[in-house]
């Protein structure tokens, strides 16, 4: 990528903007006295707790809005938004390329979820007929 091109204006701008989001958030964290290097492990405890306490309904609630949520996060965090797209006038087809049907981007977006999507299979989030909303946004190998 050429320096000072377009392209790493932008990806330049988007690291700034998520480092200021993440301090932001560090700053809260730090106000509540909780400790951001625990943060992960807390949210697993609180899930691996608190998941099981789940009734029937709100745990079908769960597993059902579990990939939905994730793939559209997946979605946002990997593909450029609509304003870009306009902005840079990005051809619909170089869009198709890159990201519908594209094995390697496919894989890659089901990597970046390997954490998350390995403690929702521990949860027991993840079996069927589940599977095939996790299966539709991609977000669960075959």
């Amino acid at each position: 990528m050429p320096n000072g091109s377009a392209e790493l204006r932008y990806l330049y701008h988007e690291v700034i903007e998520e480092a200021q989001h993440s301090l932001m958030f560090q700053e809260f964290v730090n106000r509540t006295g909780l400790d951001v290097d625990g943060l992960p492990a807390f949210a697993r405890a609180y899930l691996r707790r608190n998941v099981p306490k789940l009734g029937l309904v709100r745990r079908h609630l769960l597993r059902l809005r579990t990939p939905l949520i994730l793939g559209n996060m997946a979605r946002l965090m990997m593909q450029p938004p609509a304003q870009i797209v306009r902005e840079y006038a990005i051809p619909k087809s170089a869009l198709r390329e890159a990201y519908r049907g594209n094995a390697v981007f496919a894989r890659a977006r089901c990597e970046a979820l390997g954490k998350t999507r390995a403690l929702c299979a521990e949860l027991g989030l993840i079996r069927a007929p589940y599977t095939l909303v996790w299966r539709g946004f991609g977000i669960l190998r075959s």
